[in-house]
């Protein structure tokens, strides 16, 4: 479960002095009421647009969305455990053991969560 809110649009938006109008419209024409389901969680932005978000805010995917890029990287790892645990009980080749490596990386990673500004809930 993440640690952070699912996203910090809002937050970004306001600090950039934007509208949710202001956002639509270099958005494409996308409506204020949109964005503001972006930015409550009801709905989540396409790829495209998130990556718009990014380029308007002149910030990180994995700041804009920290909450969903948490709780994705916690499903991953539990994932990439449960893979290395298969791998592990064959009996296997060089790239079975390149793969395990490669998992057991993963799981080790030290990436820090994301928190862009700990204690600013905008």
């Amino acid at each position: 479960m993440s640690r952070s809110l699912p996203n910090y649009l809002k937050m970004f938006r306001r600090r950039s002095h934007l509208s949710q109008r202001d956002v639509a419209a270099l958005l494409g024409g996308m409506s204020g009421s949109k964005i503001a389901r972006h930015e409550t969680g009801r709905r989540l932005p396409t790829l495209e647009t998130a990556l718009a978000y990014a380029v308007i805010f002149n910030a990180d995917v994995r700041e804009l969305f920290a909450g969903l890029y948490e709780d994705q990287m916690d499903l991953v790892r539990v994932q990439a455990e449960e893979l290395a645990e298969l791998f592990r009980e064959v009996d296997g080749d060089e790239m079975v053991q390149l793969k395990i490596e490669l998992l057991n990386g993963l799981l080790e990673s030290a990436e820090p969560h994301l928190v862009p500004w700990e204690g600013v809930n905008e």
